[in-house]
């Protein structure tokens, strides 16, 4: 396994971050982009970069602001929401990917609320994505769960933006949730966990209206015994898409493709989730 190349970026705000790239021994005609899952840093991705480079394709890995390289650090005094995360690291990643690679095709792969951020960015930007992979990666509107998980999951968003509001942050590895996150990015979170729609923070852009006609192909793939995003969630998801070419693919326990897969660790033992994703991909 290879270390990444780190490749410095400073945000309009005066933020900075490394992304990390993962270099091909061949030369694909597309590029993968990684974007973690809420608390997770991007060195946890490591071995997917590898696999996917392995596999002849320049990949990336992008900590989400806040987290692992970024130069913030949520507080009280620190604040940030899903806008900023897509004004900054989303746009300045792909924004500086299509520059470098300019005959290339951008697939970004989100993982959990990365893909739901990259869904977000491919609303209102949808020009610097030609593939959306989404991985584990669901609506967190508490409908879109079923029995005590819908009760769960309402309960449990808005619990989570109370202690947020409070102290000014949620410090989520104390609550058992996620790991040093915004309060402005619990808050929106939330809200989608109870309308079930993205209105966002400091942002007067329709993001519904918006999904509804972004229209690249998607491919989804959930995993059976995943209580974070189960298919019901991935669906609702998914479904705000409505011009877009999807594909949901549920992998059961006995799916050769699932290497005893849960909502987290398939990024550490990669490789059957990265043949079924590059199998999906030249089926289209």
């Amino acid at each position: 396994m290879s270390e990444p190349l780190l490749i410095p970026m400073t945000h309009a705000d005066g933020s900075s971050t490394s992304i990390r790239h993962f270099v091909p021994t061949i030369d694909r005609d597309s590029i993968f982009v990684v974007f973690p899952a809420m608390g997770v840093m991007a060195s946890y991705y490591t071995a997917l970069g590898n696999e996917l480079a392995e596999c002849g394709f320049n990949a990336f890995t992008v900590d989400l602001r806040g987290n692992g390289e970024s130069s913030l650090r949520p507080s009280r005094n620190v604040d940030f929401g899903y806008k900023d995360e897509l004004d900054h690291e989303y746009a300045n990643t792909l924004g500086y990917l299509k520059n470098r690679f300019p005959e290339k095709r951008i697939i970004v792969l989100g993982h959990s609320f990365g893909g739901q951020l990259a869904c977000l960015f491919a609303a209102r930007d949808v020009h610097r994505i030609h593939q959306l992979v989404l991985v584990a990666c669901c609506s967190v509107y508490w409908k879109g769960y079923s029995g005590i998980n819908a009760l769960k999951t309402l309960v449990g968003t808005q619990y989570l933006r109370a202690i947020a509001e409070i102290l000014g942050y949620l410090p989520g590895q104390k609550v058992g949730f996620g790991g040093l996150e915004a309060k402005t990015v619990i808050r929106d979170w939330s809200h989608q966990g109870r309308t079930g729609n993205y209105v966002l923070s400091n942002d007067v852009f329709d993001y519904e209206a918006a999904l509804r006609n972004v229209a690249i192909p998607i491919l989804a793939v959930s995993i059976e015994g995943d209580d974070l995003a189960p298919p019901s969630a991935v669906e609702h998801l998914i479904n705000k898409l409505e011009s877009a070419q999807k594909k949901h693919i549920h992998l059961k326990r006995n799916d050769p493709y699932n290497d005893d897969y849960n909502h987290f660790n398939w990024a550490r033992k990669p490789k059957k989730m990265v043949e079924l994703i590059l199998k999906e991909l030249n089926a289209q």
